[in-house]
């Protein structure tokens, strides 16, 4: 009976246990709902409140830790917040990105050490961020200590509460501030420290030149709460200005809460505000603000965290056209940043503005950008003084007075925000390098530049560094060097990709490629002992899609080559119509370009179209049949007086119609016309002449037409063909638009091709039944653009394989050659700096496809098929079947040295006597590895790769002993080769030991 009764008395106890359990883990989500939501609304004092009594029930609580570093940090008061974001990360169920939130804070309080642990550690949840950041703190270590080019002071005028926001105004200085000294008589100031600040008004002192007691800006019967920042144009009849809910005490940033909207006024000569309207593109569910304005008081840029940007607040730039403002154009990278980028200010040349992404000090930092007409070139850190490891922002300066103001939470003010005076001590362009004085160091997120010194590393080789705008590492992007000496590969992890160093300076070409990026190709000139970054862009081109017709019967206009020009000179954009009139055209959204419309036995038109954001279509454009009545109507285009002819505006996109003068109109003047030749395929359209290594690339297609060059509107077309028919053409374009890096080719038609470029129309068949290729370049650029395409000599193409490439001063050893022996002739050819080995000569394609074939069944898995031309004088002692040739003659073209010659280190025979090695790399050119750092330990051998086809092991010899091995490994580590292990050889046989 006892029993019972104590089992049902315990029973009962854990039910109620398990009640106040349940009830007080019910309280404390209620208080974490309630705090989270206090959190939400900005009021930080409050949620931090509610936060500590979550803890008094549950101490651990992760989520309350963080929260209440995060109010001390939103409150400016990152000191405070380290030991509550330290208690944080020490609980098992921290959310990650606590990581990222202690790292700004220890930024802020100049411990970047620390900072950068938090970083890398968050970089694991997001490796990105975290990297990014990490490599931020490295930039302040390196940067915080340089001496400033500025003299900075704080005014006088500041007080304990937010003073901030300084504009030029005249003579005269504007700005906002919370201060309670100074209020509107007819207004009451029922929240002094909450979220209330006024625009006030100062004048500089003649004599001091500080700011002095300042007044406000507008009227008593004007002047409201919480307007500003604000902006003036020069003469001071247009503002720009913002209505904020900035709380005095409150990082002023994103992240704290700002809800703005931007507002413009025409101020009279009495200073009043007139004819207020909102700005026509501000948002109910995002801010806009921060206004900057020109001179002329036409152009406005802002700050704004309207969709489509690239993360947090952006900078764009409206102008005011009409009576109105114009749809905001986002300024783009390398100015904006996943990041917050706010406060921009224009002085006519350059743009300043303050960023917490770019590299930087900490918090906000102030960058200055060279903006150009189009887009921003460099953005560099004006350096300490003006940035600190807190927030930094607000920045004006007038160069012909040299002075300026930044808004700064740094130590030493009076109080939250204040406002910091600025001078130069120095001028920080050219000229100061003669003075001998720091220099703003600029950070260039958009360039390729040269990132390291000579390297020292010869055995190892060097490395393409690819990364994005800001910085970051690109893994698996393409790194072509075909142009330079036949590689191509991927970039790691790292972003790195790495390339065997030359021996002298060759000019050559790099291509990168990435999905998401634009594709940058790259001219290095300078290439050989230094490491390279290249940094791509992202592509954030659109697709648009446009038609086009007969002018008369209104049918749709198939063959209609579609030409874009760019205004650089550097690419162009080249398609074709297809059967219903259609094309398509990837532009950047927010460009103007000239438009070419030209098809054979119609007039040209050219159309200058904007390609806005909103547009989808291009308006379809009416060309019109050349005739002899419509002589007096064309304008040549090719002289320099042409005029519009017609203007066309459509909705949402303007365009100026030129016509241009028809080639076949001057038939009338004794010229007969192009004769028509048959049908082609467009595969590329370049500026410059296209490489040797480019039209190799294209090697596969040969099989199926005739490779060759037009010279047209100041452009090299590569093309397939000549085909008598489209339907002849079009089965062969389905090949090449199936294959990788051919998809936009298209069917062109063809005038006044050469006879050996016409599928059949020679005798020279080969035994496929399609005519070899020919490199054809114009000769006489005068002519009209489709006579003056005319074969060099009529050569016929022949074919030879390509087997490797080399530096042109490397040794070239023949016998390595000696597994081909009886397929052809061995010879070379120099190009950009380069000896390439070919074998050859075969007269037809589908000899040398199978001599290819051959090749990499015996071990040259690389072997490639290029074309050379019958006319040249080099290779005539090498066609098979042509002049005879000897060892002697293929020596000397190669520029082998004897086998007496060869240096001893390269012994590549086994040694019984001498069994141990050291390997140290493999490679797939061994020719290139250069040993002269290990000479004195042993001597170099090489052995292929038996797991790896066309690689080839590299290795150290000459150890008789396992010991005297296992001497010289730390010895060969140290020079560079980290991964180096001892190898064995047992019967011909290399074993790791």
């Amino acid at each position: 009976m006892n029993t019972i009764l104590r089992a049902g008395w315990l029973s009962g106890m854990l039910i109620c246990v398990a009640g106040l359990l349940s009830a007080q883990k019910s309280s404390i989500n209620e208080d974490l709902i309630k705090a989270d939501r206090q959190f939400a609304l900005y009021a930080y004092n409050l949620s931090m409140q509610t936060y500590q009594q979550v803890l008094k029930d549950d101490p651990n609580n992760a989520h309350a830790l963080a929260r209440i570093g995060d109010c001390h940090y939103q409150l400016n008061n990152p000191e405070k917040s380290l030991e509550w974001y330290q208690r944080a990360i020490r609980q098992y169920n921290m959310a990650p990105d606590v990581h990222l939130r202690y790292g700004k804070a220890l930024m802020q309080t100049s411990n970047y050490e620390d900072a950068r642990d938090q970083f890398l550690a968050y970089a694991e949840k997001d490796e990105t961020v975290g990297n990014h950041y990490a490599r931020a703190c490295d930039y302040a270590v390196q940067n915080v200590k340089k001496e400033s080019a500025w003299q900075v002071k704080n005014e006088a005028l500041n007080t304990e509460f937010a003073d901030f926001s300084p504009a030029f105004l005249g003579s005269r200085v504007a700005f906002n501030s919370s201060r309670t000294d100074l209020i509107a008589k007819t207004k009451t100031s029922e929240s002094p420290s909450g979220a209330q600040n006024f625009l006030l008004v100062t004048q500089r002192n003649p004599e001091s030149g500080l700011l002095q007691k300042p007044q406000l800006l507008r009227s008593e019967l004007q002047t409201a709460r919480n307007e500003g920042p604000v902006a003036f144009s020069a003469d001071g009849g247009r503002v720009a200005f913002c209505r904020n809910n900035f709380i005095n005490g409150t990082r002023q940033i994103a992240e704290s809460g700002i809800n703005m909207s931007l507002y413009t006024a025409d101020v009279d000569e009495n200073g009043k505000w007139n004819n207020i309207k909102a700005f026509p593109y501000n948002g109910s569910n995002y801010a806009t603000g921060f206004p900057s304005l020109s001179a002329d008081g036409n152009t406005m840029i802002f700050a704004s965290t309207q969709p489509g940007g690239f993360g947090g607040w952006d900078i764009y730039v409206t102008n005011f056209r009409d009576g109105s403002w114009t749809t905001p154009r986002n300024l783009g990278t390398p100015l904006n940043t996943p990041g917050n980028e706010v406060t921009p200010f224009y002085d006519g040349e350059n743009l300043y503005f303050s960023s917490d992404w770019h590299p930087g000090l900490g918090g906000l930092d102030v960058f200055r950008a060279e903006l150009g007409p189009e887009k921003v070139s460099d953005v560099f850190h004006l350096g300490p003084g003006v940035n600190t490891a807190r927030d930094d922002y607000g920045f004006v300066y007038s160069s012909d007075d040299n002075i300026g103001y930044v808004t700064s939470t740094r130590p030493g003010g009076r109080g939250n925000e204040d406002i910091w005076r600025l001078t130069k001590k120095w001028n920080d362009e050219v000229t100061a390098v003669d003075q001998k004085k720091p220099v703003e160091e600029p950070y260039r997120p958009s360039e390729y530049n040269d990132t390291s010194t000579d390297s020292g590393d010869k055995g190892n080789g060097l490395h393409v560094l690819v990364t994005d705008e800001r910085g970051n590492e690109i893994p698996n992007a393409e790194v072509d060097l075909t142009d330079c000496y036949g590689e191509k590969g991927y970039t790691g992890g790292d972003g790195k990709f790495q390339f065997v160093e030359l021996t002298k300076t060759i000019d050559c070409q790099v291509v990168i490629r990435k999905k998401g990026f634009r594709e940058s190709a790259i001219t290095l000139r300078k290439y050989g002992n230094k490491n390279v970054r290249i940094a791509l862009t992202p592509d954030t081109r659109e697709t648009y899609r446009g038609r086009v017709f007969d002018a008369k019967s209104r049918a749709p206009l198939r063959g209609v080559t579609i030409t874009v020009q760019f205004d650089d000179g550097s690419k162009s954009i080249e398609t074709e119509s297809d059967e219903n009139g259609a094309y398509t055209l990837t532009i950047d959204p927010g460009t103007t370009h000239l438009v070419n419309f030209s098809k054979y036995g119609y007039v040209d038109q050219i159309a200058r179209t904007s390609f806005s954001e909103t547009m989808v279509n291009i308006p379809s454009m009416m060309l019109e049949k050349a005739g002899a009545d419509a002589t007096e109507e064309y304008v040549d285009y090719r002289s320099d007086n042409v005029r519009p002819i017609e203007h066309n505006t459509e909705t949402g996109v303007t365009r100026t119609i030129l016509k241009k003068q028809e080639p076949t109109e001057q038939a009338k003047s004794g010229t007969e016309p192009v004769k028509f030749s048959g049908y082609s395929i467009q595969l590329a359209a370049m500026p410059e002449e296209p490489s040797d290594a480019k039209l190799n690339s294209y090697e596969a297609f040969t099989k199926d037409g005739n490779l060759f060059v037009k010279y047209e509107n100041k452009l090299n077309k590569i093309r397939l063909g000549v085909y008598r028919t489209r339907a002849e053409a079009e089965v062969v374009w389905k090949k090449v638009i199936a294959s990788k890096g051919t998809k936009d080719a298209f069917i062109v038609e063809e005038r006044g091709a050469s006879e050996d470029l016409i599928i059949g129309a020679t005798t020279t068949t080969p035994k496929s039944g399609v005519q070899p290729d020919a490199v054809v370049r114009p000769v006489e650029h005068n002519l009209p653009v489709d006579v003056a395409l005319k074969p060099v000599s009529k050569p016929t193409a022949l074919y030879a394989l390509q087997l490797g490439v080399f530096a042109s001063e490397k040794s070239i050893n023949i016998s390595e050659y000696n597994n081909l022996r009886g397929m052809g002739n061995l010879y070379s050819h120099a190009e950009n700096g380069a000896t390439q080995v070919r074998l050859g000569v075969w007269k037809n394609y589908d000899d040398a496809l199978a001599a290819k074939n051959e090749a990499i069944s015996r071990g040259f898995a690389k072997t490639n098929i290029v074309t050379e031309q019958s006319n040249d004088t080099d290779i005539q002692e090498f066609i098979i079947g042509g002049a005879a040739n000897t060892d002697a003659k293929k020596a000397k073209m190669l520029n082998e040295k004897s086998a007496a010659a060869k240096p001893a280190e390269y012994d590549n025979s086994s040694n019984p006597a001498k069994p141990y090695y050291i390997r140290l790399v493999a490679l797939s050119n061994p020719d290139r590895f250069d040993g002269s750092a290990l000479e004195d330990l042993g001597y170099i051998a090489k052995r292929p790769a038996t797991n790896s086809p066309g690689m080839t092991i590299v290795l150290l010899g000459g150890f008789a002993t396992k010991s005297a091995a296992e001497a010289a490994l730390p010895k060969v580590k140290a020079r560079g080769y980290a991964e180096a292990y001892l190898m064995k050889e047992d019967n011909g046989k290399l074993v790791r030991n």
